[in-house]
């Protein structure tokens, strides 16, 4: 057959999204690697040469959105221009606009756990740069913490829940506002003080 795409680097990507595409449309279980190959204009060969299973595409899936996530956190929390909390709002901010534009669609994914696949890669991978933010704020004298690490693994693994539209259902200002509380009583601050980093959480 003739293969479609822009090359061997478009290659893989193309063979994700049509995955998606179809796990959504149809379920995990009842999709076969000759219609993931079909969807993505590839031969068979190809699909295999690049992913020996299913279980391996949605492996490559979870890991292509987080390391796409990891790259925009690594330039916040690198950015001397920003200030702790500035580098806190725009790190939810950030994180916010993933839930709805990748996340939310990969937990569309029928018959497979995605959703505790992409939760505990989100705690083990994204916590560390929140504690990073964390820790600045520490060292000037903003918050304080014992834990900062263990304080953003608990909030990143119920928001992660509790925040997520197709794992929990819509979201609420009030549950927004149970969180805030919770991490502004982890880091010794008053709600208020947090209020604004998590502005883009409000419905």
């Amino acid at each position: 057959m003739t293969e479609r795409g822009g090359g061997a680097e478009s290659t893989p990507n193309g063979i994700l999204d049509a995955a998606i595409d179809l796990f959504i449309e149809r379920g995990f279980e009842t999709v076969s690697m000759d219609a993931i190959a079909q969807g993505a204009g590839v031969a068979k060969g190809t699909l295999y040469y690049h992913f020996k299973s299913k279980e391996g595409i949605v492996d490559a899936i979870v890991e292509r959105f987080i390391l796409g996530a990891e790259a925009a956190f690594g330039a916040i929390v690198g950015d001397p221009s920003l200030e702790p909390l500035e580098k806190m709002k725009a790190l939810i901010d950030k994180q916010t606009e993933l839930y709805s534009a990748s996340f939310s669609k990969l937990h569309r994914m029928k018959y497979i756990d995605i959703h505790l696949r992409t939760q505990k890669a989100m705690v083990e991978r994204f916590a560390p740069y929140h504690a990073k933010i964390v820790e600045e704020g520490i060292a000037a004298g903003i918050w304080k913490s014992e834990y900062p690490l263990e304080l953003c693994r608990i909030t990143m693994a119920a928001s992660s829940i509790l925040l997520d539209p197709e794992c929990y259902g819509p979201r609420s200002d009030k549950l927004v506002d149970a969180m805030i509380d919770l991490t502004a009583r982890g880091l010794g601050v008053a709600p208020e003080a947090l209020e604004w980093a998590y502005s883009a959480l409000k419905n």
